[in-house]
């Protein structure tokens, strides 16, 4: 069965990016918009990895997506947990850049929702 870009993108967007590691280029780079770019391979690996522990208690919801060959958009939320057992909530859009069958950038988007705008 071939994975197709959008799965591939569907996955990492949902948090499961140990699911999406083989489809990675070895220059990959990641833009999270206002705070840090990880550029290559093995630092991408790392971060992810970090990321899974931070986000073990996450619900991730993707909410719509828009596919073309090269390119997929996915928009969607995160449930979270604040340390001091409050409700958190980020809103996303990825922006995924695939080149010779390889996700080659991913460019993120996210924002912090405040409290009083939280709803399930």
């Amino acid at each position: 069965m071939n994975i197709t870009n959008n799965e591939i993108s569907n996955e990492f967007s949902n948090g499961n990016f140990k699911f999406t590691y083989p489809f990675m280029s070895d220059d990959i780079v990641w833009n999270v918009v206002g705070s840090n770019s990880i550029k290559g391979k093995p630092a991408m690996l790392a971060y992810c990895d970090k990321m899974l522990v931070v986000m073990a208690n996450s619900t991730l919801i993707n909410t719509s997506h828009i596919v073309s060959e090269d390119l997929i958009a996915v928009q969607g939320y995160c449930n979270y947990m604040n340390e001091n057992d409050t409700p958190g909530r980020v809103e996303y859009c990825d922006v995924y850049r695939f080149n010779e069958g390889k996700l080659h950038e991913i460019t993120s988007y996210c924002i912090e929702i405040k409290n009083e705008l939280i709803s399930n």
